[in-house]
């Protein structure tokens, strides 16, 4: 039996996420490292997108601050935004190693070992982003991607019904979950998934995109 693939490709880190917590930041998540900073002019650069720079700026504030875990997360973010994965991975395993657990690295890992197709090492990643951050939505819908793309469909399902659950008004979750659900053949789930969205954004391209697949798929069952 052929195998349903639903997800093309795993959706960029920055549409799903914004991880940027910024020069100063206090990190709340851990106690060894508490008011970790990073270099301001190097997150500047981070912020104006402008990643080549950040990467130069980033890696000379390390060498004067070899464990400084916030300004590797930074660097690997850099690198993440390059399509530079294996030294996104690289630097935000560091940044772990160092204590830095700050909102967001173990979602952005997790998504960096999907995009390189190393799916066990995605799924370990998205265990422990759950772990340190259970109710935080994104970390659930990351394992549902992964999952999916392992083709582990009920574990998918699961870990869209939580991230649903956990952010029922959020326009990507009803959409892959309604996307999900006629990829499976529960057509009368994905409608249900296509009433929540045209509630909360009707005029949505996902809106508008569900919406019409369903008409397909009704169309074709009537034969008209």
């Amino acid at each position: 039996m052929k195998k349903i693939m639903l997800f093309a490709a795993f959706i960029p880190l920055i549409l799903v996420l914004q991880i940027f917590t910024g020069c100063g930041a206090v990190n709340r998540n851990i106690s060894h490292q508490s008011g970790m900073s990073c270099d301001e002019v190097a997150d500047d650069a981070l912020k104006n997108q402008n990643y080549e720079k950040s990467i130069i700026l980033h890696e000379f504030f390390i060498k004067e601050n070899p464990e400084n875990g916030l300004a590797m997360y930074h660097l690997g973010y850099s690198h993440g935004q390059l399509n530079d994965h294996e030294n996104e991975m690289k630097y935000y395993e560091e940044a772990i190693r160092l204590g830095y657990y700050g909102s967001g690295i173990f979602f952005n890992l997790g998504m960096a070992y999907g995009e390189m197709q190393r799916y066990d090492d995605a799924v370990r990643v998205f265990k422990k982003a759950i772990k340190v951050e259970p109710e935080r939505a994104d970390n659930h819908f990351g394992m549902a991607l992964t999952y999916e793309k392992m083709g582990n469909l009920a574990g998918a399902e699961k870990a869209l019904l939580k991230a649903a659950k956990l952010s029922p008004n959020d326009i990507d979750v009803n959409y892959f979950l309604g996307k999900f659900y006629l990829a499976t053949g529960k057509k009368e789930e994905a409608f249900n998934q296509l009433e929540k969205l045209i509630k909360i954004a009707p005029d949505d391209e996902m809106t508008l995109e569900l919406q019409g697949a369903l008409e397909a798929v009704s169309v074709d069952n009537t034969g008209n």
